[in-house]
């Protein structure tokens, strides 16, 4: 029992970072309606600077952690004013995609500046120890938590009995009547965004000396953060200090007595697992903001373009890539697989997954050990691993079925988490050295070996991306299409019209985790070794981040986003333009390109190619009506209003049947004998009839 009671004191300090961390979450979330992701790297910002201040300066360990907080609720401040306010009547999940992309910027820009780390902080706080009744608990975690439950005792003092508490609350219900009240949402947001960032850097300086700070570990503290939110309904503050200590001690029982890797990590997502089955399917809820969702292509496909795009590439790898570029084009081939299989996710059904590195990851890993460990061919150990990465996608699915939106990107990136803990980090599946060393391998005789033979494996990788792009644009246009858009609007009303909910999203997780999948076993058999620590968490964000950028609502965007992924075609580029350049300069560009296309162009690089694809055509068939002003002049979607040689616009190209205004004379409606059901047993409507003459309004 003591024993006990000794690691449930040690997970006081971990409970006591998830407080603090969790209490500037609800507030930004209060004051704006946004997920911050990026509040882990808050964080870091603040314990580098307090390293440089009280490290390398001398500065008084008291005012450099002044100075850090205050820099990082200036950060905060400054992310609102730039990044969050102009993005105010933006959908929810446009802004939580500018705190990816935040997260994205800062984690590159701390690299840049200091360095990849580990590093070692000086400890201020008293480092002694207390015995009480034989439990030992060391008083700088103590005092961690003692600051957290003062911390959380204020918030919450201030939430109920203050003006501005009070105002927090009901601008988190309805932004518009609090404004009609008086108070201002930018002043507010401001406050929030200032006070849950100094939140964040309180707790960057405070664990930064007790843990070692690292620049890959840091930022991602915010999932099990995330997860305590959650338990607390993002609302309250007691329930979040409960729910950090319920994780953290918790967390501290299971290391310490489960020893097994990723056991500890996943603690809060089966807490989350099983509220919501306990609270059952969440409502959707109803913003003041009418949601703009991506645009989305209509997967026709152009054979003669697609005809000369292929010719010229396969001519490239055949005769005129050398093996630097070839080796970026494999890597592009298979990052776009798994940016495209987001696009399946994201544009097509709106469910927002920070999984599918992981599931990529988990077939590189099943496929490289068919063939290491088994002797498997390479078709065979493809087909096993695409098949077992659609069941975990199906498990994966499981979530969808219960919430969506944010709350599901957060319980899909713990699980991303847990994968990477319990299967990428251990031992029993990647071996001692981390990696699975690739035999040689063949395809039908021919030698598909990277090194030896890259052209003969990028046109192999060049045909699966191919092939997978086929299949997703016959999805858009088929019957599976449209009921996966109808469930991405509203599935509610899907449901109304007869769309199997269920059904679709299970379809989708299971053909966008075989997409994903594919992309991982493309860059698995790239090298002579697979390290699977490369789809990491983080790793499974980036990839939201691609899809972004390329438009995560057309095909194209996949290999446009592909571009921004490490070892690609990005990659050589600035290795080209910039040599001895790393890989995080191309995460800065990116994570900063993101955020400037969430504020200016939402949809990202395919719907201008889109537009301007559009607008060529027209020309070259002389059927543009109204010259360049006709071609300028955006229509309600954003595309160029061009004629095709049928004399319909142009836009049928990118959004599908447009409905051309008639002049009918008018008519008396008549309904009769009207029914609605679902299933069997479930009557909505029966035997309904009524008619309603021309100009009568029937309430």
């Amino acid at each position: 029992m003591i024993e006990v009671l000794q690691y449930m004191v040690l997970g006081l300090g971990a409970a006591a970072a998830y407080t603090l961390l969790g209490c500037g979450v609800i507030l930004i979330n209060r004051g704006s309606g946004v997920v911050n992701f990026a509040h882990g790297a808050m964080a870091l910002v603040a314990a580098m600077l307090f390293l440089t201040l009280r490290g390398q300066l001398g500065l008084p360990w008291g005012v450099a952690i002044i100075l850090a907080v205050a820099a990082t609720a200036a950060l905060g401040a400054l992310v609102y004013l730039v990044i969050m306010r102009p993005l105010a009547q933006s959908s929810a999940t446009a802004r939580t995609i500018a705190t990816l992309g935040l997260l994205i910027l800062i984690q590159g820009v701390v690299v840049i500046v200091w360095g990849t780390g580990p590093f070692n902080v000086e400890r201020f706080l008293p480092s002694g120890t207390i015995d009480v009744l034989g439990v030992v608990g060391s008083w700088d975690r103590l005092i961690l938590f003692g600051i957290a439950i003062v911390v959380t005792v204020v918030l919450w003092l201030t939430a109920k009995h203050t003006a501005v508490g009070l105002a927090l609350r009901a601008i988190a219900e309805n932004a518009r009547a609090t404004s009609a009240l008086g108070w201002s949402p930018v002043k507010l947001g401001l406050l929030t965004w200032s006070v849950g960032a100094g939140l964040a850097g309180l707790a960057g300086t405070l664990i930064a000396p007790i843990t070692t700070i690292s620049v890959d570990t840091m930022p991602l503290m915010i999932i099990p953060v995330l997860a305590a939110v959650l338990l607390a309904s993002f609302k309250s503050f007691p329930l979040l200090l409960g729910a950090s200590v319920v994780v953290g001690v918790g967390q501290s029982l299971i290391f310490s007595f489960i020893p097994i890797p990723g056991m500890s990590q996943s603690l809060p997502f089966i807490l989350i697992l099983i509220l919501l089955v306990v609270r059952g399917k969440e409502r959707v809820g109803r913003s003041h903001v009418i949601e703009r969702l991506p645009m989305v292509g209509t997967g026709q496909i152009r054979w003669g373009t697609l005809t000369v795009i292929v010719a010229v590439i396969a001519a490239g790898i055949g005769f005129w890539f050398n093996d630097p570029f070839l080796a970026a084009a494999i890597a592009t081939f298979g990052w776009s697989l798994i940016v495209l299989s987001v696009v399946m996710l994201i544009g097509y059904s709106g469910q927002l997954s920070l999984a599918q590195a992981a599931l990529a990851g988990v077939a590189g890993l099943i496929a490289s050990h068919s063939v290491a460990s088994f002797g498997v061919s390479l078709p065979l150990a493809m087909v096993v691993a695409v098949i077992a990465t659609v069941l975990i996608g199906l498990a994966f699915a499981l979530p969808a079925l219960r919430t969506n939106g944010i709350n599901l990107a957060i319980v899909t990136l713990g699980i991303a988490s847990i994968t990477a803990e319990f299967i990428f980090k251990n031992e029993l599946f990647v071996g001692p050295f981390g990696s699975v060393f690739i035999p040689k391998v063949e395809l039908f005789g021919m030698d598909l070996d990277p090194f030896l033979n890259p052209q003969g494996y990028a046109i192999f990788a060049f045909v699966v991306f191919l092939a997978c792009c086929l299949i997703a644009a016959s999805i858009r246009r088929g019957t599976a299409g449209g009921r996966l858009l109808a469930v991405r609007t509203n599935d509610r009303a899907a449901a109304a019209l007869g769309v199997n909910v269920i059904g679709a999203k299970f379809y989708v997780f299971g053909v966008s985790a075989a997409i994903a999948g594919l992309g991982g076993i493309i860059l698995a058999f790239s090298s002579p070794a697979f390290s699977p620590a490369t789809f990491s968490p983080m790793q499974s964000i980036s990839v939201i981040a691609y899809a972004f950028l390329g438009g995560v609502g057309f095909i194209i965007g996949a290999p446009a986003g592909g571009q921004f992924a490490p070892g690609s075609f990005g990659s050589w580029l600035i290795d080209v333009i910039w040599p001895g350049a790393t890989g995080t300069w191309l995460q800065v560009i990116s994570g900063l390109m993101v955020i400037l296309f969430v504020l200016l162009q939402p949809d990202g690089f395919a719907r201008d190619w889109v537009r301007t694809a559009a607008a060529i055509r027209g020309r070259l068939r002389g059927k543009q009506t109204k010259g360049n002003d006709a071609a300028a002049r955006p229509s309600a979607q954003g595309a160029p209003e061009t004629k095709r040689k049928d004399g319909r616009s142009a836009l049928l190209d990118v959004i599908g049947p447009e409905v051309a205004a008639i002049s009918v004379p008018p008519v008396r409606l008549v309904v009769d004998s009207l029914g609605v059901r679902f299933g069997q047993k479930v009557v909505a409507v029966d035997g309904v009839s009524f008619h309603v003459d021309p100009g009568e309004v029937v309430a």
